[in-house]
């Protein structure tokens, strides 16, 4: 709320969506090395869901610029995906984003070693533990 006051119309907000692929695990799983997990297809209702039954490759779509079918499909998506798909939350798209991006597939990420040398040491030692598959 405070960027928004600040930058006005200026500000976006930019929500993401996927579909399939890896998400970074949770404890107590990231610390025993297992940092990736398998992501299922987003849940029927979701935002990610209708994003990802929407186009074949990734997309971004303005909601501030919907036809009033599409404003009216939007709304309907009333939850959204958090963190590795396990969870979902109640939302309004359409009061929550501007614009969202939607990736259809997400792959785990490669270690920056530079960035993990400044995480605390259990994050480190899990990363060590980690063998890209």
């Amino acid at each position: 709320m405070h960027l928004a006051d600040r930058l006005g119309d200026g500000y976006l907000v930019i929500g993401t969506t996927s579909g399939t692929g890896q998400a970074l695990n949770v404890a107590p799983d990231f610390f025993t090395g297992t940092l990736f997990t398998a992501m299922a297809a987003p849940e029927p209702g979701s935002l990610d869901a209708l994003m990802d039954a929407s186009h074949d490759g990734p997309f971004a779509t303005d909601l501030r610029r919907l036809s009033p079918d599409d404003a009216d499909a939007v709304r309907a998506a009333s939850r959204q995906r958090a963190g590795n798909g396990a969870f979902y939350s109640g939302l309004n798209p359409l009061e929550a984003f501007d614009v969202v991006v939607h990736l259809p597939y997400v792959t785990a990420a490669e270690p920056d070693d530079a960035a993990l040398a400044h995480a605390p040491g259990d994050v480190q030692e899990a990363f060590s533990q980690w063998k890209p598959e």
